[in-house]
């Protein structure tokens, strides 16, 4: 009897349709055009010169740089927009 028992939950437990949640994530990679390095230049001599150059240099990468950045914000905006992601 308490074998039967045992078959017939065994079998009841198959019968019942399963249901299977499965998610799918999206991953969004920024543009390339927004991803470019800029390299920092390190001031070899200690000229008035040398030292108005690695200004100049840097401070034209800092621009680019934040340029970028304003750009990947843009875009994720954009990305959030398109896909109804009111996260920030």
């Amino acid at each position: 009897m308490l074998m039967a028992g045992l078959l017939a939950m065994s079998l009841v437990s198959c019968s019942t349709p399963h249901i299977v949640t499965q998610y799918e994530t999206i991953v969004l990679v920024p543009p390339s055009d927004l991803l470019k390095p800029c390299t920092l230049e390190r001031v070899a001599e200690q000229t008035v010169g040398a030292l108005a150059h690695g200004y100049i240099v840097n401070t034209t990468c800092g621009g680019k740089l934040n340029e970028q950045l304003d750009g990947i914000s843009r875009w994720a905006e954009e990305q959030r927009k398109l896909y109804n992601d009111n996260s920030k």
